[in-house]
């Protein structure tokens, strides 16, 4: 093991990176790994984040799926602390993956995050930036509407603010007919977090529901609409009576985009 540990401080040459981190990672996973490791954590995860602090999007995917893996281990397993100075320090070049081409690392990246989530709010303007700029699969949409949840516990009014910039960005799209398959993950996103706080629940209702019920502009309403059904999926809304009956109303509009909206949101609040 001190010999491994040695040639990861010191070796400089990629090939010999993926074998070492496999090594440490499945030593990590064994019976006595915690107890073998414990005396050289502090090495690793100084090496570990000497290489991450490199510009990432320039890392072979592969080795980069490596080092993450290796660095989630250490924080899983409890040999490295999620607390220590390097993980805080670390944490907005693991934002950065998320920009990044490969699923598995973005995954990965997010999974770190969840095992050091006094770090997670360093995140948040990354996760709006890819949010906006990706079509992502629905398990990575997943992931990041809980980094977010899980920011609000650290400070609400950080996140609230957060939500609010990306739902007045879906507005200005749908302004200028630009909505595609992205807006329907940022109201999951939307959604999922104002189901688990009330208050961002309420402030963010008050403007969909202003926007349902006098629906001045077109523009904006397929958005709200898909947003009231994500956080009706989570949350009874029966007793938004004025909101539900406007919705219900909408079934009937002329506009396909406003009407298709509002048939899926239907959906989704039967469910909640």
């Amino acid at each position: 093991l001190d010999i491994i540990v040695q040639t990861f401080e010191k070796d400089q040459t990629m090939k010999t990176m993926k074998p070492i981190c496999g090594s440490i990672c499945l030593i990590a996973a064994s019976p006595n790994g915690i107890e073998k490791l414990t005396s050289y954590a502090d090495r690793i995860l100084h090496r570990l984040c000497d290489i991450l602090k490199q510009n990432t999007k320039d890392i072979d995917n592969s080795y980069l799926f490596r080092y993450l893996w290796t660095l989630r281990m250490l924080l899983e397993k409890n040999i490295v602390s999620p607390e220590s100075n390097e993980c805080e320090d670390i944490a907005p070049y693991l934002a950065i993956i998320f920009s990044t081409p490969d699923p598995r690392n973005i995954l990965l990246s997010i999974s770190i995050f969840i095992l050091i989530p006094n770090t997670i709010l360093q995140s948040l303007n990354s996760i709006q930036y890819a949010l906006q700029d990706k079509n992502f699969e629905d398990h990575i949409i997943n992931g990041f509407a809980q980094l977010i949840s899980l920011g609000a516990e650290h400070d609400i009014s950080q996140v609230e603010k957060a939500l609010i910039s990306l739902v007045e960005s879906e507005y200005a799209k749908g302004a200028r007919q630009e909505s595609n398959e992205i807006t329907q993950n940022i109201a999951y996103v939307i959604g999922f977090v104002s189901g688990q706080y009330q208050d961002i629940r309420e402030k963010l209702l008050q403007d969909f529901e202003q926007k349902i019920v006098n629906p001045t502009n077109l523009a904006t309403l397929p958005f709200a609409l898909k947003c009231v059904g994500e956080i009706g999926a989570l949350i009874d809304l029966s007793d938004k009576t004025q909101l539900i009956d406007s919705v219900f109303q909408l079934i009937g509009h002329s506009n396909r985009e406003v009407f298709n909206a509002a048939a899926e949101c239907i959906g989704l609040l039967a469910t909640g």
